[in-house]
């Protein structure tokens, strides 16, 4: 069996938003995700909005 050494600190991508960062690291055939979010980073404010309209529709079609 082969290793694989990957470190978080040196990830494959790096996804920006308001607020905070998502780093990416694949390895094999997984993906890995750590987020990190600075002070002042709320959900309902900084992620709510943002899929509220695509939850409201989904929410509709399941009734």
């Amino acid at each position: 069996m082969d290793a694989m050494l990957k470190r978080v600190e040196q990830p494959d991508e790096v996804r920006a938003f308001e607020k905070g960062k998502l780093e990416i690291v694949r390895i094999g055939g997984m993906t890995i995700g750590r987020a990190t979010y600075e002070p002042g980073w709320r959900w309902s404010a900084h992620v709510g909005p943002a899929i509220a309209p695509r939850a409201a529709r989904w929410s509709m079609s399941a009734s």
